[in-house]
């Protein structure tokens, strides 16, 4: 059985020091908090949301994915905007999250790349007040999930 041992770890136990950008690279992002002034995705797109991570948690925040909440185990709290981490590829028109949410396709799982407040088809991945993930209409406006 090989075994596979992450660069960074490999580096340093030669006792090869490591430039602080591949350390950080290597670093897994966790929940920071939520970007409460809620929002509408609406013509916003990640970089929107991303700015607004960064604006309460500093430069390397940004909008988690539903990976990194998982990995984070956060509970509770005010609804939030997540970014899908798509598994298994979409087939047949669905797609289905990380998260064990599935969807009429990748778009409806990000509010069609967070662009768009159409509230008869799109929805959005969203991390609920139970620390769960369930789809939500993208015409309603909620906090969003921060990491770093």
């Amino acid at each position: 059985m090989r075994s596979v041992i992450p660069l960074g770890l490999a580096l340093v136990t030669l006792g090869i020091a490591l430039p602080s950008s591949v350390a950080e690279a290597e670093k897994p992002r966790t929940f920071a908090g939520r970007y409460d002034d809620t929002m509408l995705t609406g013509f916003a797109g990640v970089g929107a949301m991303t700015d607004k991570c960064r604006a309460v948690f500093g430069n390397k925040a940004r909008v988690c994915t539903s990976a990194e909440i998982l990995a984070s185990r956060t509970t509770g709290g005010p609804a939030a905007w997540v970014l899908p981490v798509i598994v298994g590829g979409a087939t047949s028109g669905f797609a289905a999250d990380v998260s064990g949410v599935s969807a009429a396709g990748p778009s409806n799982l990000s509010c069609d790349g967070w662009a768009t407040t159409d509230p008869t088809n799109d929805t959005g991945l969203l991390l609920n007040s139970s620390g769960g993930f369930e789809l939500s209409a993208c015409n309603t406006a909620r906090a969003i999930a921060c990491c770093k």
